[in-house]
């Protein structure tokens, strides 16, 4: 049964690329081409501290997720079609309060 009175869900489609991520609007707080050092390479397969899995956003270092190694999907080649969506955390984000995630254009 549909309720035509419910609210809208407001949300984003991420793409990456084989298929995307579907996120709540209010967790994207930007959409950024990634700097040029991180342009040419893709992210660190695995995620730990290291120079290729962290990005300076904002005058921040915050880390840089690779959901397409995450959930076991072909990863793509970095090009001038990724874009690095940056999320807000919504559990502790006193500790982690943003990460990046590469994405499609």
């Amino acid at each position: 049964m549909t309720d035509n009175n419910a609210p809208p869900v407001h949300c984003m489609y991420l793409p990456l690329s084989a298929g995307g991520l579907l996120v709540p609007s209010s967790a994207v707080a930007e959409v950024v081409v990634p700097p040029a050092s991180e342009s040419s390479k893709r992210p660190s397969p695995h995620f730990s501290p290291g120079p290729s899995s962290f990005v300076e956003w904002r005058s921040a270092r915050i880390p840089l997720l690779n959901l397409e190694y995450s959930l076991g999907l072909e990863m793509s080649e970095a090009g001038v079609r990724n874009r690095l969506a940056i999320l807000q955390s919504v559990r502790e984000p006193t500790e982690l309060p943003f990460y990046g995630v590469l994405i499609q254009r």
